[in-house]
């Protein structure tokens, strides 16, 4: 196992118990009783959110809107005496590996369908 697998596990375990302790947290407080299944809702929820963002950033990284960030870039500084801008990719500012964002959501979304078994 390489050394970033290994970042990247222990970033996502940490993200995924100091949301948890959170979340119970704010629960208590607010709602003095925890049910499953509004926990499990919570859960989903929060599985969406890191879900969404992997998905932006695999989509990002695969560098399918490069060429039309190129595209407008060309038509927007199309005048003569203005110097090109400085074309950086998309693909080059988005993570290679949104693994992370994954196995966060992975893990709340299978927190989320294990309540919805025990309610």
């Amino acid at each position: 196992m390489s050394e970033y697998n290994m970042q990247t596990e222990k970033k996502a375990a940490l993200t995924i118990v100091g949301i948890h302790l959170f979340l119970l947290l704010i629960k208590i407080i607010f709602n003095q009783n925890i049910s499953v299944t509004a926990y499990g809702d919570t859960c989903f929820m929060i599985a969406l959110f890191f879900l969404m963002i992997g998905a932006l950033f695999s989509i990002l990284g695969s560098g399918f809107f490069d060429f039309f960030q190129k595209n407008m870039k060309r038509q927007l500084f199309h005048k003569k005496n203005m110097k090109k801008a400085n074309f950086i990719p998309l693909s080059q500012v988005a993570p290679r590996r949104p693994t992370y964002w994954f196995e966060v959501a992975t893990f709340f979304l299978l927190i989320s369908l294990l309540s919805l078994l025990f309610t």
